[in-house]
């Protein structure tokens, strides 16, 4: 059996992406997208690999409105660029995953990687309001807006978020986005259980709680 390599595509637009699946589709040539590729051992094994779709090229903040704190951004942006242009107005998006830095939007989207900070802000579908994605047969498809009210699609992003890219590839996103805490302070304790459970009851309660298996607990406080 002879083994090539995949051929590597590096789109620099939505459009360009879309074309690039339904190319691929009318001839049979299996696809694997790939963000940052931090999570390229998630899931199951992909059968065929006749493309490796890179999105790291749409990288634009779309739009940004700081009055009405969204944020929309295209999937290839890394969390630490968008993260940057939000504290330009002292705003941010909630999300610590593991194994950064270097994760892409679009790829949390697919892996529905979260992080501690989920205990106060919740996980990233609970401040998505609007998606955009490239189907397998080239069609682009939208679910939701850029209005924090707009519900309509939200069984499209539902759909999409954590399917690993297996039902299309997320090209843009829009986000509620949260205004950026003035203090951020960790605390770190080898109580284990007892310890966490009284950060819990405290009347400052932590925005993040970590529980090691040596004991050490590390509570993180924002405001």
């Amino acid at each position: 059996m002879v083994v090539t390599a995949p051929t590597v595509e590096k789109p620099a637009s939505s459009e360009e992406l879309a074309r690039r699946l339904h190319d691929a589709a009318s001839s049979k040539l299996g696809v694997v997208p790939v963000g940052g590729g931090r999570a390229s051992g998630m899931g199951d094994p992909a059968e065929r690999c006749d493309v490796l779709l890179h999105t790291t090229r749409l990288d634009r903040v779309i739009e940004h409105s700081q009055a009405d704190m969204v944020v929309s951004v295209e999937a290839g942006i890394t969390l630490e660029a968008l993260q940057a242009e939000l504290a330009k107005a002292g705003q941010f998006l909630p999300l610590d995953p593991f194994n950064s830095p270097g994760h892409t939007i679009g790829g949390l989207l697919a892996t529905g990687w979260t992080g501690p900070l989920r205990l106060r802000y919740g996980s990233p579908r609970d401040f998505l309001i609007g998606i955009r994605v490239a189907l397998p047969d080239g069609r682009l498809a939208t679910g939701g807006g850029r209005v924090v009210k707009n519900v309509s699609g939200y069984d499209m992003m539902k759909l999409h978020y954590g399917a690993l890219g297996s039902l299309g590839v997320i090209v843009a996103a829009s986000f509620k986005v949260f205004p950026k805490p003035l203090h951020d302070v960790t605390v770190s304790s080898a109580g284990g259980w007892a310890d966490a459970e009284r950060a819990l009851v405290t009347p400052i309660a932590p925005s993040a709680l970590e529980l090691f298996s040596d004991g050490r607990v590390l509570a993180r406080y924002t405001g």
